[in-house]
This record gives structure tokens, C-alpha cells and sequence, in this order.
């Protein structure tokens, strides 16, 4: 159901009200996002009848319960969607129908689902009535078109895509700027602070003794990472436990400071993007795009 994985990627469903009158429903139709919210539910209501009617015939009872459990699945809370799951599970022996009304459920409480975690992400909502409305034509009709449908929803959530691709671009270069100037203030601020010719600079806070890690070296680290307004992202010292990992498997910088240091040593890294993460960051994480990372580092054992 690729049209499935597309919509949950994009927008959210808002509201548990009961489902309207259908003309009701239709007049309720004001906004782009209502018109989308109904469109989709019909687009998902074909992928649906396909994946459905593969598992057997469907009669026209079946169909019905099908597509009253898909809905109905969206307005539930996690605890009466376990609960009637469950009631499903206890009589799938006696009846290959449940099957399929499980399979509903199940499907559309995880669209709704994936719609809700979006909609923060994106500042939309689909309109659960119109939704449903689009899922129930699409779904008891036997023969329906819609390539419209399907075309009017493809271009929506690519002007949602195409926003949120502009958005991190600005971010990327924001970001890539109030580095290079966090940067610069540290160094005048503080004259020990030095630099290589890869970009990265750093500050040794207590000397090591002994040998230095090399490219193939496995090491025993002590480190917190942070952002440049003091938000840390990672902290072996908060879980209390050092980490171990290869110098080849950390982000370049790390891995360059890490071959500067000897054993017992503790040096404070200012890592720039393109040692770093660079312009993607860390999808859905708090490391953004082109962000400049700060690690302070000791360097308790190498392998």
C-alpha cells in the first residue's frame, strides 16, 4: 500500500467526533486540507479493497465491517485498541472473517496513529469525518477511479515536502554560520585553543602519557557532546559508564582528535559540520543540519 506509507509520512488526524451525515460531511468541506483529508481517505480506500479482497471473497456484510473497524480504529486510545484487538485474537480459530476485521483494525489504527505523530511536524491535520467519508466510498464502491484523487494528494504533500526542504536548507546555512562565529569567539576568547588543517580545533585540558590510538585502534572513552548553545546530545559521564568504540567509527573530527591524544589525556573538541555530521544532521534527532558539534574527551584506555 504505497499510497499508505506516503500518507503517514505527512500529515495528522485531528478530532474523535462522531462520524457526521455523509452530506453533512461533504458541506463541511471548506479548506485544501479538508478536500485532502477526504481525497485520502478514498486513495486509501482502494489500496485497502485490493489488499482485502486477496484474502478471499468479501460479501457486502463483510466489506461493511471491514470499513467500520478501519475507522473506527482511528478514534480509539492505545487502551480500547488492545482491548478489542485482543476480543479479535480470542476468535480467529472459529471465523477466517475476523481475519480481515482484525486486519482493519489493526491497519487503520496504525494510519491514524502515524498521522497524529506528524501533524506537530507538519502544522496540518486531516479531518477524520472527511477522512472517513473518502475511506467508505472508496472502499464499498466496486469500480472507482482515482487517479484524480490520487494526483490532487501526490501534489499536496510534495508543496509539504518541497516547504520542509526549504526550511532545512535556511536552517543548514543558519547554522553553518553561527558556528564559524561560536567558533571564532572561543578562539579570541581563549589563545590555547588551536587548530589543525582539517578545521578542527581543540583544547587540551590535561595532558596523557604514553602511546597514541591509531586509524585501526579500538579506545576506552569518557565524553559528553554538546551543541553550541550548551544542549547536550550524548553523555557516557550521565549514564556512568565509559564507551568503547573504534577511532575509524566515530564522525571524522572525533576520530582525528582522538588520534592526537595519548592515554589518561582529556581534550575538548570543536568539531565544524563538515567533520561532523554535515548538511543532513541527525534525522530526527537534536543534532540539525550543518551543525557544529563540542566534545570534551578522555581518553581512559586503548585496545
Amino acid at each position: 500500500m504505497n499510497l499508505l506509507k506516503l500518507s503517514i509520512a505527512a500529515l495528522a488526524i485531528a478530532g474523535v467526533s462522531a462520524t457526521a451525515d455523509a452530506k453533512e460531511v461533504l458541506a463541511a468541506m471548506t479548506t485544501q486540507a479538508d478536500t485532502v483529508s477526504y481525497y485520502l481517505g478514498k486513495c486509501i480506500a482502494t489500496d485497502a479493497a485490493g489488499y482485502f479482497s486477496n484474502k478471499g471473497k468479501l460479501t457486502a456484510e463483510d466489506k461493511a465491517g471491514i470499513c467500520d473497524n478501519f475507522v473506527r480504529a482511528g478514534r480509539m486510545t492505545p487502551e480500547e485498541f488492545e482491548k478489542a484487538n485482543a476480543e479479535y485474537e480470542a476468535q480467529l480459530a472459529e471465523y477466517y472473517r475476523i481475519l480481515n476485521l482484525q486486519s482493519a483494525l489493526r491497519n487503520g489504527y496504525e494510519i491514524a496513529r502515524g498521522f497524529e505523530g506528524m501533524k506537530e511536524k507538519t502544522g496540518n491535520a486531516v479531518n477524520a469525518d472527511l477522512f472517513a467519508a473518502g475511506f467508505r466510498e472508496g472502499f464499498m464502491s466496486d469500480s472507482l477511479s482515482v487517479d484524480k484523487e490520487k494526483a490532487y494528494v501526490d501534489s499536496y504533500f510534495a508543496a509539504i515536502m518541497e516547504r520542509e526542504k526549504q526550511k532545512a536548507e535556511e536552517k543548514a546555512v543558519a547554522n553553518l554560520e553561527a558556528g564559524k562565529a561560536y567558533l571564532a569567539k572561543e578562539m579570541q576568547a581563549d589563545p590555547a585553543i588551536r587548530t589543525t588543517e582539517s578545521g578542527l580545533a581543540y583544547k587540551v585540558l590535561q595532558e596523557g602519557d604514553g602511546v597514541k590510538p591509531d586509524e585501526a585502534s579500538r579506545v576506552k572513552v569518557h565524553y559528553e557532546g554538546r551543541l553550541i548553545d550548551g544542549t547536550v546530545f550524548d553523555s557516557s559521564i550521565e549514564r556512568g559508564e565509559p564507551a568503547e568504540f573504534a577511532v575509524s567509527r566515530v564522525v571524522p573530527g572525533f576520530s582525528e582528535g582522538l588520534l592526537l591524544m595519548s592515554k589518561g589525556a582529556k581534550y575538548r573538541l570543536y568539531i565544524p559540520a563538515e567533520l561532523g555530521y554535515g548538511e543532513k544532521g541527525v534525522p530526527g534527532g537534536q543534532i540539525g543540519p550543518n551543525e557544529m558539534l563540542v566534545f570534551e574527551v578522555e581518553l581512559l584506555g586503548i585496545k
